[in-house]
């Protein structure tokens, strides 16, 4: 069985930074989970240049799809790994840019990083164009004229494998648009590996500029000509995402035989 994440227009542009501890109470976290921050601080004067900040998520909760989505107790679940070494390949379409798959690969190196300081238990290793790409455990597409005009992304993920993660760049009709470019790619696949990696989305949905959420890049349309209007705001890499990953594969990190996480979201 398969389940999607849809990346899907949004509307309002208000942020509301609420700082404050994640919580995630009925995990046994170790400090390395929450301690420590990789990137840049969450800080004003940092988010006009940073493809991301880091720190307290401006969300109230994270979803944790294996929690969502288990209903049989694990076997058939989407969305939930049995094993802590993940491998990830970026493929391309023939029109695409090499630029492009550049800014996937650093979306993947930036997530390799942050579980390798935030999380080390859990592991994401790039194998684009090894041996090991064709089974790979998640699989990225950047196919640039998939579709969809407001956003770029989505992630169709099963059972152990996440073959099927679609990123596209192609400006929906009105443009061209301000910020269409490897930067925007680049969040993308953020938020997409986010998903594969056992994230749901954060909440409020469309004004958290969590990662994880689309507030950091709303989009409204003009009443008068049908176009898309962009607001984009750096995204939080989040305390909440962590947390939520850590829910997501806390049978490792308690010690115990592989199942689905046993709770839906985690507390920002």
């Amino acid at each position: 069985m398969w389940s999607t994440i849809r990346r899907t227009g949004s509307e309002g542009a208000v942020r509301q930074r609420r700082r404050g501890r994640t919580a995630l109470t009925t995990i046994a976290l170790s400090a390395l989970v929450l301690g420590g921050s990789l990137g840049v601080p969450a800080t004003a004067s940092a988010a006009d240049d940073a493809p991301f900040i880091t720190g307290p998520s401006d969300a109230d909760l994270v979803a944790v799809l294996s929690g969502v989505n288990n209903k049989s107790g694990g076997p058939g679940t989407q969305f939930w790994w049995n094993h802590t070494n993940l491998t990830v390949a970026v493929t391309a379409a023939p029109e695409a840019s090499p630029d492009g798959v550049r800014a996937l690969r650093n979306a993947v190196a930036t997530w390799s990083g942050v579980l390798a300081r935030r999380l080390p238990m859990v592991s994401l290793v790039d194998v684009t164009g090894t041996g090991r790409s064709r089974a790979a455990d998640i699989v990225v597409h950047y196919v640039p004229h998939a579709g969809g005009v407001a956003w770029g992304g989505n992630a169709t993920c099963g059972s152990q494998h996440c073959s099927n993660v679609i990123i596209k760049s192609e400006e929906p009709p009105g443009g061209p648009y301000p910020d269409f470019d490897n930067l925007r790619i680049y969040r993308m696949g953020l938020h997409e590996l986010g998903h594969a990696l056992g994230l749901g989305h954060a909440s409020p949905l469309n004004t958290s500029t969590d990662i994880m959420a689309y507030g950091w890049a709303n989009v409204t349309v003009d009443p008068l000509t049908g176009n898309y209007l962009y607001d984009y705001r750096t995204p939080i890499l989040s305390d909440c995402d962590i947390a939520g990953i850590a829910a997501a594969f806390a049978w490792a990190l308690n010690g115990e035989a592989p199942h689905p996480a046993t709770v839906a979201f985690v507390t920002c």
